[in-house]
């Protein structure tokens, strides 16, 4: 997994959906990459606090002082400033609770403010640029077992054939208009399986993917769709 394929899976590893190859992909990248990591740490940090009432609730006495202050202003045309009983002081203000573990240190206060609007503006960013950098394919859906067999006429393999071989643990991929075999990543391959086992259409297994950039020749699939044959 490279660092655009954890920036798209890091919703779901916050919300505990990530599991098997991708959760392992996922785990790897962020032990290597600390910058990938450092991001995560303060995105999560940033949603455990929006989470957290105790942060929007109203001060202890706010209450008491908003009728004591009505009550006052209500008296004021029929009550003389000289016959008012004397002004009760409110009571003292509840001691700052301790934010992050830095009490009342505005400047450190500060300083992790500056640092969560950067984290929100680098992951705002890191998503346009992966959004605009994301490509799309489209061609025969195929599994590495078959590809050998069925390269030269890859709209026969079906889909029976496909689940067979994806469940015994062979790679899935496109076969593309140069007849070449362009091998899927693990999500790409859960979602090949999914969208096969929900489609009626079961032995014309065209497909459009959406991919994210890779290191290497496997397909970073980010999207996938079963769909007709492009017309020649």
């Amino acid at each position: 997994m490279d660092c655009p394929g954890y920036l798209s899976a890091m919703s779901e590893y916050l919300d505990g959906e990530l599991a098997g190859p991708e959760a392992e992909a996922f785990e790897r990248h962020r032990a290597g990459c600390a910058r990938c990591r450092a991001l995560l740490a303060v995105v999560d940090q940033m949603r455990r606090l929006y989470a957290d009432e105790r942060y929007f609730a109203m001060p202890e006495g706010a209450g008491a002082r908003l009728r004591q202050a009505l009550a006052t202003g209500l008296d004021e045309p029929l009550a003389p400033a000289a016959l008012r009983p004397p002004a009760v002081a409110p009571p003292p203000p509840p001691r700052r609770r301790a934010w992050l573990g830095f009490g009342a240190d505005t400047g450190r206060l500060r300083a992790v403010a500056w640092v969560a609007a950067a984290a929100v503006v680098l992951l705002a960013v890191s998503v346009s640029r992966w959004q605009a950098s994301a490509s799309t394919t489209s061609g025969w859906l195929m599994d590495s077992h078959c590809y050998a067999a069925f390269k030269s006429h890859p709209g026969d393999h079906p889909s029976d054939c496909l689940l067979k071989c994806a469940r015994q643990g062979w790679t899935l991929g496109l076969v593309d208009a140069k007849g070449d075999f362009e091998p899927f990543n693990a999500a790409g391959k859960a979602k090949a399986i999914a969208a096969v086992e929900a489609s009626h259409e079961k032995n014309r297994l065209w497909v459009t993917v959406k991919t994210a950039p890779s290191r290497g020749p496997t397909l970073n699939v980010v999207a996938l769709t079963l769909s007709q044959p492009a017309t020649r």
